[in-house]
C-alpha cells in the first residue's frame, strides 16, 4: 500500500514538472514569435514611413522600389535580433541611393545627437598608407595613456591597424614615434566630445576657427555671438570645417551670417509637390523663409506651408571682411557642405581641401513603433536642396578650388600640413 502511494505521487510529481516545462517552452516560443513578428513588422514600418514622407516618393523609380520594399519586407526570413533586422533594412534603402535614410539604434542615436560614444579619444587619419594621431580629446583615455599628435598606430590588438575607426577600440596599441616603438594599452570611455565651434590665435594675427558640427545647441545662447565678438581682432582666418558631418539649418546659416555681412539668399529647399497660392497645384508655390529658430517644429511648420522654403542668411551679426580659407574634406557633410559652399559668393575667400560628401537634403526623424518606439528611430528625406545659383549638392558636393594632400612627414611631427597651406595662403 505504501509502495502503491509513493508511485502515484511520483507519477504526479513528475506529471506537474511536465506541465511545468511545456509552459515554460511554449511561453518562450510565444515571445520569440512575437519578438520575431515585431522586427519583420519594423521592415514594413519603415516602406511605409518612406511611401507617406519621403519627399521623392512620387518618382517612378522611388515607387517601384517602394513595392519591391513592401513585398520583401513581408516574405523575408524572420529575424530575433534587432540588430540584424536594422542592419537587413538599412541594406535594402541603400538601393535608393539618397543620404540620410537609414534606421538608427538608440547607441547610434545619443552619438548622433550629443556626440557621446564609447571612446579612446583618439582622433586619426590615414596618410600615405600609415595611421597617424592628429588630435586627442582632453582627459581621454589615450591622453592619459601618454599619446601625442604624430604617433602613428602601428598595431591594435596584434592586428595591423588597417581602418581608421580600429582606432576607437580597447586594447593593446603598438606605437611609433619617431625611431621608437612601444606598446601601450589604452581603454575605453563613455566620452562626449564637445564639437562646438572654437576660436584659436594663430601666428600673425591669424585666427583659426574650428566648427566641428552644426548641431543646435553649439549655437544656441551666447557661445557663436561671443566668438564672432572676436573675429575684428584677427586680420584674416582659416575656417575648419573638416569632419563636420551638419546639423542645423538655423544653426548653419548663423555660423554663415558674419561672413556674407548681411542678409543674402544662400539657397532653398523643396519639395516634390509643393503647395500653391490657389490651392489646385496650377498656380506658383508658395515661397517662405526659413526661420532664424533651432527648433524642429518652426521649419517643419514653414516647409509645411510652402513647396519652396529659401534660405537667408541673416543680418543681425557683425561683419567680417577679412581674408579666408575654408578646409573641407570627405566628411564635410550635410549643411557644413551648405555652408562651405557659401564662400564662394564671398570676395577675399578660398575654398581648399577635397570633395565634400555630398550629402545634403533635410530630413526629419521618426519613431520605429515596431521596434519599441523611442530612440529607434530612422531619418527620411522631406526636402531637396538647391543653392541660390540652381546647384543641387546631393551626390555633388562642394568642389575646393584647390585639392590638397597632407604630407606625412609634417604629420609624423605633429603637424598639419593643410592646416600650415592655409596659413601661408592668408598670411601674405
Amino acid at each position: 500500500m505504501i509502495e502503491t502511494i509513493s508511485t502515484e505521487r511520483d507519477r504526479r510529481s513528475r506529471t506537474g514538472w511536465f506541465g511545468f516545462f511545456f509552459f515554460v517552452i511554449v511561453t518562450l516560443a510565444t515571445v520569440l514569435v512575437v519578438i520575431a513578428r515585431s522586427n519583420r513588422g519594423a521592415a514594413i514600418e519603415v516602406c511605409e514611413l518612406i511611401r507617406k514622407n519621403y519627399f521623392r516618393a512620387a518618382e517612378p523609380e522611388v515607387r517601384s522600389f517602394l513595392s519591391k520594399c513592401s513585398s520583401e519586407a513581408e516574405s523575408e526570413p524572420a529575424t530575433l535580433s534587432k540588430k540584424v533586422e536594422i542592419a537587413r533594412i538599412n541594406r535594402r534603402l541603400s538601393g535608393l541611393k539618397t543620404s540620410h535614410l537609414s534606421v538608427y539604434t538608440p547607441v547610434e542615436n545619443k552619438q548622433l545627437w550629443t556626440n557621446e560614444r564609447l571612446d579612446t579619444g583618439i582622433r586619426a587619419r590615414r596618410i600615405d598608407g600609415e595611421i597617424v594621431v592628429y588630435r586627442l580629446i582632453e582627459e581621454s583615455p589615450a591622453v592619459k595613456a601618454g599619446l601625442k599628435p604624430g604617433d602613428a598606430i602601428v598595431m591594435i590588438n596584434g592586428e595591423a591597424a588597417d581602418e581608421d575607426e580600429a582606432v576607437s577600440a580597447p586594447g593593446i596599441y603598438k606605437i611609433a614615434r619617431g625611431h621608437k616603438l612601444f606598446d601601450v594599452e589604452i581603454m575605453t570611455e563613455d566620452i562626449s566630445e564637445d564639437l562646438g565651434p572654437r576660436l584659436i590665435p594663430l601666428e600673425a594675427g591669424i585666427g583659426h576657427l574650428r566648427i566641428g558640427s552644426f548641431l543646435p545647441q553649439y549655437f544656441d545662447g551666447d557661445r557663436w555671438p561671443k566668438i564672432v565678438a572676436r573675429l575684428k581682432s584677427f586680420g584674416s582666418l582659416v575656417i575648419d570645417v573638416r569632419g563636420n558631418a551638419g546639423g542645423s539649418f538655423p544653426a548653419a546659416l548663423r555660423a554663415l551670417s558674419p561672413f556674407v555681412c548681411g542678409e543674402r539668399a544662400v539657397g532653398s529647399l523643396w519639395t516634390s509637390a509643393p503647395k500653391t497660392d490657389d490651392g489646385d497645384g496650377g498656380g506658383d508655390s508658395v515661397q517662405r523663409v526659413l526661420p532664424n529658430d533651432l527648433e524642429a517644429s518652426p521649419q517643419l511648420d514653414a516647409l509645411n506651408g510652402s513647396g519652396r522654403l529659401e534660405l537667408r542668411t541673416f543680418s543681425d551679426y557683425r561683419c567680417y571682411e577679412g581674408p579666408v580659407v575654408v578646409l573641407v574634406d570627405e566628411g564635410t557633410s550635410s549643411v557644413a557642405e551648405i555652408f562651405a559652399e557659401g564662400f564662394f559668393e564671398r570676395s577675399n575667400s578660398r575654398i581648399w581641401g577635397v570633395p565634400t560628401a555630398g550629402q545634403v537634403v533635410m530630413a526629419r526623424w521618426f519613431e520605429i513603433g515596431s521596434l519599441g518606439g523611442g530612440d529607434y528611430a530612422m531619418a527620411i528625406p522631406i526636402a531637396g536642396y538647391r543653392t541660390a545659383k540652381g546647384k543641387d549638392l546631393e551626390r555633388q558636393g562642394v568642389d575646393p578650388q584647390k585639392i590638397l594632400i597632407y604630407d606625412l612627414e609634417q604629420a609624423l611631427r605633429g603637424q598639419d600640413s593643410w592646416l600650415n597651406q592655409a596659413i601661408h595662403a592668408v598670411s601674405k
